[in-house]
């Protein structure tokens, strides 16, 4: 969870971040031509987009960033052996799920990505903490040196300021030794401070107009807003830079606001205020409050706004161009960290190893997790002396998601889904919308599943002549509903050995060798409306050898893909691993890692796999067994 809004955060930051620079690059051009109110609403609207942790990304973003998680593993739970794994029914499956957790996950592991979650939250807690001790350690100081105005003179001109300014409620004003400047503090109980009470009546009439317009706009809420926004992105500099040009914009749009319709003497009368308050000026900041301070370009910058007598416009379509633009921005960068669409990733490369495994006994197919230690029973019924029914299934195990694709009892045209999400506690059934319409008797299934939610069907019709129509089907709902996308029926039409997704939208076909050597693998980047062939070709010392490729495994870009290597001469094969670190654009044959199942056996004389040959389901390699 707290990884997945970190990754929604880093999205917002990169597309709002552009669009702070650009507005900080020009901002000295706009400024001689519009005034600085328009700079006032746009920080705001770029903190609210900074604060809402939300993110709308198109499907295929111009921008993709991957963040490839390191796995630091910690002591490994006990596992349970074969001989003491016992296979137990559908009916105790929950209770064998709670007491054999240690044995189904061999090792916890935690991401790169989540420590960097936990640094980021303790980040926030931290600055804004510093920030609110801060506040209550000033604010402390300030009342324990603070009294009520005696003063008839200052509450007459307060009373007048905001019967003037249309302000109802009563601002209360306050003399405090600790402060050298004027200022307007607190949020629920705003107040007046004042450094002392000998100010001329036309100093006073302006200090008090220039806080009153504070609380007039809730400058002290704005900045509380801006204090959040810093606080979500304190690991972002612009983000620190957008914060200080916002301050310095408040007390900029507020002198506008103040000399607005007056004259130069009345300008030059203020500035001198300003120019006073900044000589003395040693208090504390604090966001919690308003005063006037800056450093001296700041201050330079102020008094040049406020001597400047020019004629300076509202840029209301500026304005609404770069709302437009950051609300839409983020459609065009996505931020994935071995997750999809907020759903964390199956490791399908682990399952090769996991001991995940099927058996039909007398017609049900029976699950078995972690080599026995849970077992299910799917709710489908095949006659036992029907060999090619088996044959016609597809299956994929894992922990987080199971699914069995079959030929429909009632119309073997017909492809149904049984899909469990709790190791076979529970099963629903779904169709594959429009596989009838293909008139087929699909004898090939390959099924798996990326995420909880991301899933991929290849459904592979009659062989004839060496060629087998297939067709895909993706899912986003978990197996609910299935979509097809596309084939390479076009491009080649043999027969189909495996297939694999790394996710919704890259996958691969696998074929059966006919005259080429090496492995004919195709990928898609578009969910299978498009295809290219992959690059990849068997070591020399194989050469003598045709290559068949099986269904390749994935994790994040981290891939392995199985290969029998066969020699027809001489009556044996071998299995070989490829591997890939971006998503299958480039295969490396691996010979540091075993593949499982790996064996050299003589095959009989029709050419078909005997009792110690690998068959591969389910991304493994099982050995027949008598």
């Amino acid at each position: 969870m707290i990884e997945a809004l970190f990754r929604n955060i880093i999205e917002i930051t990169l597309t709002t971040s552009v669009i702070i620079a650009v507005l900080l690059l020009i901002s000295p051009l706009l400024n001689k031509k519009y005034t600085a109110k328009w700079r006032y609403f746009l920080w705001i609207i770029l903190a609210v987009r900074l604060v809402i942790p939300v993110n709308f990304t198109l499907p295929d973003p111009p921008l993709v960033i991957e963040s490839r998680a390191m796995q630091t593993m910690f002591t490994p739970a006990p596992a349970i052996s074969p001989s003491e794994a016992v296979i137990r029914s559908n009916t105790d499956a929950d209770a064998n799920f709670a007491e054999n957790t240690g044995a189904v996950t061999q090792h916890t592991a935690i991401s790169l990505g989540q420590i960097i979650s936990i640094l980021w939250l303790a980040g926030i807690i931290i600055f804004i903490s510093c920030q609110y001790i801060s506040y209550a350690l000033f604010i402390k100081s300030v009342l324990r040196w603070s009294i009520p105005v005696r003063n008839k003179r200052i509450i007459e001109i307060r009373d007048q300021l905001l019967e003037d300014m249309g302000i109802k409620k009563s601002i209360e004003v306050m003399t405090c030794k600790k402060i050298s400047s004027p200022m307007m503090m607190g949020v629920r109980r705003p107040m007046i401070l004042l450094p002392h009470e000998d100010f001329c009546t036309d100093d006073l009439e302006v200090i008090l107009k220039h806080e009153l317009i504070h609380y007039k706009r809730h400058d002290i809420w704005y900045k509380l807003f801006l204090m959040y926004a810093n606080a979500v992105h304190w690991f972002n500099p612009l983000v620190y830079l957008m914060v200080y040009e916002a301050n310095k914009d408040i007390e900029i749009s507020c002198d506008e606001e103040v000399v607005k319709n007056t004259d130069i003497r009345f300008r030059e009368q203020y500035s001198e205020v300003i120019l006073s308050a900044m000589r003395r000026e040693h208090t504390r900041k604090t966001v919690f409050s308003t005063f006037s301070y800056g450093s001296k370009k700041v201050m330079k910058e102020r008094l040049i706004n406020i001597l400047d007598m020019s004629k300076k416009r509202s840029s209301i379509v500026l304005l609404c161009s770069v709302v437009l633009i950051t609300v839409f921005s983020g459609l065009f960068v996505a931020c994935r960290n071995n997750k999809t669409a907020s759903e964390e990733l199956i490791d399908n490369i682990s399952l090769l190893d996991s001991g995940n495994s099927y058996a039909f006994t007398n017609g049900k197919m029976v699950i078995s997790y972690n080599r026995g230690a849970v077992s299910a029973e799917v709710p489908l019924t095949i006659d036992p002396g029907d060999q090619a029914a088996h044959d016609q299934t597809g299956i994929y195990i894992s922990r987080e998601k199971t699914a069995v694709a079959y030929n429909s009892l009632n119309d073997p045209r017909k492809v149904e889904v049984f899909v469990s999400d709790d190791m076979g506690q529970t099963w629903n059934a779904y169709p594959v919308e429009g596989a009838e319409t293909k008139n087929e008797v699909f004898n090939t299934k390959f099924i798996g599943f990326t995420t909880r939610k991301d899933g991929w069907l290849v459904l592979g019709g009659s062989v004839s002549t060496g060629h087998q129509y297939h067709y895909i089907y993706l899912t986003a709902d978990g197996g609910k509903t299935w979509t097809e996308t596309g084939n390479v029926n076009k491009i080649y039409d043999h027969v189909i050995t495996g297939a694999g997704f790394a996710n919704n939208k890259i996958g691969f076909i696998c074929f059966r060798y006919v005259n080429e050597i090496n492995p004919v693998v195709y990928r898609t980047e578009d969910g299978g409306k498009t295809w290219e062939k992959c690059d990849i070709s068997i070591p020399e010392s194989y050469k003598f050898s045709y290559a068949t490729p099986y269904s390749p495994s994935f994790h994040g870009a981290d891939g392995v893909l199985p290969v029998v290597l066969r020699d027809n001469e001489q009556g044996r094969e071998i299995t070989i691993r490829y591997t890939t670190s971006d998503y299958g654009r480039t295969w490396v044959y691996d010979d540091t890692l075993p593949a499982p199942g790996e064996i050299m056996s003589h095959l009989q004389g029709n050419g078909a796999h005997d009792k110690n040959s690998p068959v591969h389901e389910n991304g493994e390699f099982f050995q027949l067994r008598d």
